[in-house]
C-alpha cells in the first residue's frame, strides 16, 4: 500500500495528464507524494503546478490545476488540448460539496469536443480517516463524515456511469479508485489502469 513505483525524472514526457478537483481534494499533495513519495505541507494552488515522474517506463507530465469555485474552473478547458488523460481528485469525506463535484465532473465527461475519448482518472481521495492530517480535522466535514465517506458505487450512481467503463453514454473510458495521500493507497493502481489507457 504504501511502496509506490514512481520515480522522479527529467526524461523527455510521453503522456500529458490534467489534475482537476474542486480545492482541498489533495491534488498537490497527491502531485508531491508521486514524486518524492513523502508528504508535503502545501497551500492552495495558484495557477497551476506541474511534475514530470516515471511510472513502468512510461513517462507523465502532470499538470495540477487550481481548483475551488466554478468561476475559477472554467479555466480548466484552456489546458484541454493535447492531454492524453484527465485525473480528477474528489475528497471523499467532504459530502457537503458533492454537488459541486458532480456539477464539474458531468462537464468533464459530457464534453465531447476538446475531450473526446479522454480517458478520465478519479481519485477518492483521503480514504484514510484514521490518518488524516492535522489540517484537514478544522473542517467540519472531518467529524460528521469521517466513518461514512463516499463510495464508489455511490459516485458512479451519482455521475449515471455504467459498470462497463468502455461502452458508456459517455463515450470515455473511467476508472475510479479510492486514494490516501498519506498511505500511498491506490496510487499505483491507477496509474496502472491510467498507464493502460491514455492516448
Amino acid at each position: 500500500m504504501g511502496n509506490l513505483i514512481f520515480r522522479s525524472t527529467n526524461c523527455i514526457f510521453n503522456k500529458r495528464v490534467l489534475m482537476l478537483g474542486i480545492d482541498d481534494s489533495g491534488k498537490t499533495t497527491m502531485l508531491y507524494k508521486m514524486k518524492t513519495n513523502k508528504i508535503h505541507k502545501t497551500i492552495p494552488t495558484i495557477g497551476f503546478n506541474w511534475e514530470t515522474i516515471e511510472f513502468k517506463h512510461s513517462y507523465f507530465m502532470i499538470y495540477d490545476v487550481r481548483g475551488g469555485c466554478s468561476k475559477n474552473n472554467g479555466l480548466w478547458k484552456h489546458y484541454y488540448r493535447d492531454m492524453s488523460s484527465i485525473i480528477f481528485v474528489v475528497n471523499c469525506l467532504d459530502r457537503d460539496r458533492i454537488d459541486d463535484v458532480k456539477f464539474e465532473l458531468l462537464k468533464i465527461l459530457n464534453d465531447q469536443i476538446d475531450l473526446k475519448n479522454i480517458p478520465i482518472l478519479i481519485f477518492l481521495n483521503k480514504y484514510d480517516k484514521q490518518l488524516l492530517f492535522k489540517e484537514d480535522e478544522r473542517h467540519s466535514y472531518y467529524q460528521e463524515y469521517r466513518d461514512n465517506p463516499i463510495t464508489i458505487s455511490e459516485l458512479e450512481t451519482i455521475l449515471d456511469l455504467s459498470k462497463e467503463s468502455i461502452n458508456n453514454k459517455y463515450n470515455k473510458r473511467w476508472h475510479i479508485e479510492y486514494s490516501s495521500n498519506a498511505t500511498g493507497l491506490g496510487l499505483n493502481e491507477g496509474f496502472e489502469w491510467l498507464n493502460k489507457n491514455s492516448l
